[in-house]
C-alpha cells in the first residue's frame, strides 16, 4: 500500500514540541557532545552520568558499543544516526526517567530479554530512530503513559524459533495514552505493532507491513484509536483478542497471507472506512465476537468477504463485499443485523440512501450488481438472504461506477496544521479512478463521443481546453473501448492532435497514461512492415532531432518493447519499458511517470522499470495520439488518455488500472502553507463517469 504519514509529515509539530521541552528546562542547561574520538566524552552513558536534568547531549555519527540508561530528563540528539550496539542481554537504550527526548539514533544487537529502545517512564518524545535486528522488541513501552513516538523505524526484531516466539517491532504493554504517529514496523519476526493490556492509545498513519504474524495486534486492550494505518502484506493484518471499545477508521489492511481484520472474543468495537481487500483468505473475521459495528468498510477480492463464527448481535451495514469464492461464510449460530432503517445519506457507493450492504462478485453477477431498483433509490427491491437467520433487507444497488470520499479525508473547509493530507475514497465496480489534486489534471481524452464530440473533434475533459482534432489523411474510427468507446487507428495515416498549449509543456513532474489494444504484434524494430510503433508523443520535428519531450512507442533498445522514451536534460534519450511482449487483441493499461529524480514505467498497475533522471525537456511541441511524432503510427485501439502535472503514486497507478480491486488513496505530503483543492473521478466499463464533490482545505503553520 502506500507511504502513510512519515516523519516529514509532522516535522513542524515535533520541532515545536522539542523547542517547548528545551525552553521548559533550566536556564543554565548545558550541551554535552559525544563522539568516537576527539570529544570530551566517547561514551554516551558517561555523558548521561555527567549531565544534569534539562541538559542536551549531542551524539555524533559513529558506533557505540554500550547499553545506555537515560535516568534524567535529558535531550539526546543524534547527528548522522549514530549506532548504539547493545552489549549482552540488556537493552540498547532504556528511558527510565520522565520527559526525555530521543532523536536520530540507530539501535541494534540487544539479546533477549533486552530490547532496542525500552521505555519504562512517561511523557517522553522518541523521534526518527531506527531499531533493527534486536532479539526482543525494537521499541517497548511498559507501564508507560503519555509518550509520543514519531517517524521511527522498527525492522527485523523479535525471535521465532524452537525456543518460542517473542518480540515485536513496537510493543505496548500495560501502557496508556501514548501516541504513535508515522512509524514503520516492517519485516519483524512476529507482530509489527502489538498492544497488550494497553488502553486509550492513539495510532495514526503507521506502516505495519511485511511482518511474519500480524501487522497490528491488540490483546486485552480497550479504548484505543487507530486511524489511517497500513497493515498490509503480513501473515495476517489486524487482530483484536479480548478487546473492546476500540475505534478503527480508514486503515488499509490488504494483501495479507491469511485474514485482513480478525476479531476474537472482542466486543463493542467500531470499524469504519477500512479497506480489507486482496487478502488470501478472509477480509473480515468475527469469532465469538458481539456488539461490534462495521460500517463503510471495503472487503473485496478476498476468497471470502466476512466470516461469522458463533458471533451475534453485530451491526454490519454500508460495507462493500465483492469477493472471489463467496462473500459470507458462517460457522455455528450467528444472528446479526445486516443493515439499518432506510434513511437519507451518502452510502459507500455514493448513492443517496443508507440501508444495507453492497454484495458483488468480480465478474459482475453479485446480488447488488444485478438486482432490480425500480425507483432508482440505490436500494435493491428484494431482500438478500445470507442464510435463514441473516437477512440484508435493504441491500445496496449499483449498476454503474461510484466514488466517494471516506475517512480520514479532510472535510471541505478544513484547516490543517500538519504538512500532509491523506485522501481516501471508496470506489465501487470494475472501474478506473483518479484524484485531480490541485488542478494537476491537464489532459483527459475519453473518446466516448460525448456531448459536443464528433468524428473529428475530441473533448479534453480536464477542463483545460486541450481539445483535439484528427490529423493525417483520415480520422481514427470509433471502436469499442475499455471504458465505453475508443478510437481505432489504422497504423498508416491517422492520428489525433491535441495542440501545443503551454500547460502541456511539462518539465517537472508528469504522469502519462493510456489504455491500448494493439491489433498486431509490434515488437519489431523499424522493419518497415508492421507500421505499429508510435502510441503517443510530445514531439514535433524530424526523426531523432533534439527538439522533443517524450514518446510512448515501441522500439526500445534491448527488445523493441513498448516504453516511454524521455528526453533527459542532460543526457538525451532515456527509456523505461513494459519489459514484455504485448498480445494483440488485449487491453493494457500503460503509465509512465517522472517525479523529479527518476522515470518509471507501469503495466497493468505493476511497476516494470525505473531509471534515474533529474530533468526532462519541455519543448513547445504538439501532443499527438496515435503517432510517435516522427512518422511512425500505431495500429490498434487507444482509450482513456490522461496527463497529470504530477507523478501519481504506485497506489494511484493501480487505481487507474482497477480501482474496484485496489481502491484509490494517496497520502499527499510535504505540503507548504496555502490552499489545496481536490476531486476524485471514476469511470466504469460502460463509460459512465462519476465524481465526488470538490473539496478544499487550508494548510497553516
Amino acid at each position: 500500500m502506500r507511504k502513510v504519514y512519515g516523519w516529514h509529515a509532522l516535522r513542524i509539530a515535533i520541532g515545536i514540541t522539542m523547542l517547548g521541552l528545551l525552553l521548559a528546562g533550566s536556564a543554565n542547561a548545558a550541551t554535552l557532545t559525544v563522539c568516537p574520538r576527539g570529544c570530551l566524552y566517547s561514551s554516551i552513558q558517561d555523558a548521561v552520568n555527567a549531565a544534569s536534568s534539562g541538559d542536551t547531549i549531542i551524539v555524533r555519527s559513529g558506533t557505540y558499543n554500550e547499553n545506555v540508561n537515560v535516568n534524567k530528563q535529558l535531550t539526546l540528539h543524534g547527528i548522522g544516526n549514530p549506532l548504539i550496539k547493545a552489549v549482552g542481554s540488556d537493552s540498547a537504550v532504556k528511558l527510565s526517567s520522565d520527559g526525555i527526548t530521543l532523536e536520530g539514533f540507530d539501535v541494534t544487537g540487544a539479546s533477549y530479554p533486552g530490547e532496542g529502545i525500552a521505555i519504562i517512564s512517561n511523557n517522553n518524545t522518541v523521534v526518527r530512530n531506527n531499531a533493527y535486528n534486536n532479539d526482543n522488541n525494537g521499541f517497548s513501552l511498559f507501564q508507560s503513559v503519555n509518550n509520543t513516538l514519531v517517524g521511527n523505524n522498527a525492522s527485523g526484531n523479535g525471535y521465532s524459533g524452537k525456543n518460542g516466539k517473542y518480540g515485536s517491532g513496537i510493543s505496548l504493554s500495560s501502557s496508556f495514552k501514548n501516541n504513535l504517529i508515522g512509524n514503520n514496523a516492517t519485516l519483524n519476526k512476529n507482530d509489527g505493532i502489538s498492544l497488550s493490556s494497553s488502553l486509550n492509545n492513539t495510532l495514526i498513519g503507521n506502516n505495519a507491513t511485511s511482518n511474519n504474524d500480524f501487522g497490528i495486534s491488540l490483546s486485552s486492550s480497550p479504548g484505543n484509536t487507530l486511524i489511517g494505518n497500513n497493515a498490509s502484506g503480513n501473515g495476517n493484518g489486524i487482530i483484536l483478542s479480548s478487546s473492546f471499545n476500540n475505534t478503527f477508521i480508514g486503515n488499509i489492511v490488504n494483501s495479507n497471507n491469511g485474514i485482513g481484520i480478525y476479531l476474537d472474543s472482542s466486543h463493542s468495537n467500531f470499524f469504519s472506512g477500512n479497506n480489507a481487500s486482496n487478502n488470501n483468505r478472509i477480509g473480515i473475521s468475527l469469532t465469538s465476537s458481539s456488539d461490534n459495528i462495521l460500517s463503510g468498510n471495503n472487503a473485496s477480492n478476498n476468497d471470502y468477504g466476512i466470516l461469522a463464527d458463533f458471533s451475534s448481535s453485530n451491526l454490519i451495514y454500508n460495507n462493500i463485499f465483492n469477493n472471489k469464492i463467496n462473500n459470507v461464510l458462517f460457522y455455528g449460530s450467528n444472528i446479526n443485523t445486516w443493515g439499518i432503517k432506510k434513511q437519507s445519506g451518502t452510502n459507500i457507493l455514493g448513492g443517496q440512501n443508507l440501508g444495507g450492504n453492497f454484495w458483488a462478485y468480480p465478474n459482475g453477477t453479485g446480488f447488488g450488481q444485478t438486482c432490480s431498483d425500480a425507483n432508482s433509490d440505490g436500494i435493491c427491491d428484494e431482500t438478500y438472504a445470507l442464510d435463514p437467520d441473516n437477512m440484508d433487507s435493504l441491500p445496496l444497488s449499483n449498476r454503474s461506477a461510484s466514488i466517494s470520499f471516506t475517512n480520514p479525508t479532510p472535510a471541505n473547509g478544513t484547516i490543517l496544521g500538519q504538512n500532509f493530507a491523506y485522501i481516501n475514497t471508496t470506489v465501487s465496480g470494475s472501474s478506473t479512478a483518479f484524484i485531480d489534486w490541485n488542478s494537476s489534471l491537464v489532459g483527459w481524452w475519453r473518446f466516448n463521443r460525448e456531448s459536443g464530440e464528433n468524428i473529428s473533434f475530441f473533448r479534453d475533459w480536464s477542463k483545460r481546453g486541450n481539445n483535439a482534432g484528427c490529423s493525417g489523411k483520415n480520422c481514427p474510427a470509433d471502436a469499442s473501448g475499455k471504458f465505453g468507446k475508443a478510437l481505432g487507428f489504422d497504423g498508416s495515416n491517422d492520428y489525433v492532435d491535441a495542440g501545443n498549449r503551454s500547460i502541456l509543456n511539462i518539465k517537472k513532474a508528469i504522469t502519462i497514461e493510456a489504455w491500448i489494444n494493439p491489433e498486431v504484434a509490434q515488437e519489431k524494430c523499424n522493419d518497415g512492415i508492421s507500421g505499429n510503433y508510435g502510441v503517443m508523443s510530445k514531439v514535433d520535428g524530424p526523426a531523432n532531432s533534439a527538439n522533443w519531450s517524450w514518446q510512448l512507442r515501441y522500439g526500445a533498445p534491448g527488445g523493441c518493447y513498448l516504453g516511454f522514451n524521455f528526453n533527459g536534460k542532460p543526457g538525451g534519450s532515456k527509456w523505461v519499458t513494459v519489459k514484455q511482449n504485448l498480445t494483440p487483441g488485449q487491453w493494457y493499461h500503460i503509465a509512465g511517470t517522472f517525479n523529479g529524480t527518476g522515470i518509471y514505467s507501469y503495466l497493468n498497475g505493476d511497476l516494470m522499470e525505473t531509471k534515474t533522471i533529474s530533468a526532462i525537456e519541455g519543448y513547445h511541441n504538439r501532443l499527438i495520439i496515435g503517432n510517435d511524432g516522427w512518422g511512425n503510427s500505431f495500429k490498434g485501439k487507444i482509450d482513456e488518455v490522461r496527463i497529470h502535472r504530477r507523478a501519481l503514486s504506485p497506489e494511484e497507478i493501480k487505481a487507474s488500472y482497477d480501482a474496484g480491486i485496489y481502491g484509490l488513496h494517496r497520502n499527499f505530503t510535504d505540503l507548504v502553507v496555502g490552499s489545496y483543492k481536490y476531486r476524485a473521478y471514476t469511470q466504469n466499463l460502460q463509460g459512465n463517469v462519476n465524481q465526488t464533490e470538490k473539496r478544499a482545505f487550508s494548510r497553516v503553520r
